[in-house]
């Protein structure tokens, strides 16, 4: 049986919009060709919103390009560069979550919810500000519960 083959062209993100649980991307082609809401495909676990201008892929499965999907858009400009083997997570205002050989890196506020564990000991170098309790079970200070 014959039929299309795949097809795969860059693209320009020109806007994007969710619909039913899913995002859909619009921009143009390498020669001016539009499309319009079409799929954002990402692999399960990840989830990232590209902006406008961005450049990424249009694949199109079977030469269908109404049915294509979009992924992997970038602004080359906004990427950190990391070293050979780290990986990045990154918005477009600058701020970049670093994994590397010597653990995470922050650029930036931090925000958790919920229960941290922490094994091992931790170094601070700044103030500390607690609204709850501190609790020294050693009783290496004046602090600790009884």
């Amino acid at each position: 049986m014959r039929g299309y083959q795949s097809q795969m062209t860059r693209v320009t993100i020109e806007s994007s919009r969710y619909e039913n649980g899913q995002l859909l991307v619009s921009g143009t082609g390498m020669a001016g060709e539009r499309f319009t809401d079409l799929v954002w495909y990402e692999p399960h676990g990840f989830h990232s919103r590209p902006h406008t201008g961005a450049v990424g892929y249009l694949m199109a499965p079977g030469g269908r390009r109404e049915q294509g999907m979009v992924m992997a858009a970038a602004d080359a400009g906004r990427v950190p560069q990391v070293a050979e083997g780290e990986a990045a997570m990154y918005d477009n205002t600058g701020k970049v979550v670093t994994l590397g050989a010597s653990g995470w890196k922050f650029n930036m506020d931090v925000e958790i919810v919920g229960k941290v564990t922490i094994t091992g000991n931790v170094e601070v170098d700044g103030n500390i500000h607690a609204t709850g309790k501190i609790i020294d079970e050693q009783g290496n200070t004046n602090h600790h519960s009884h």
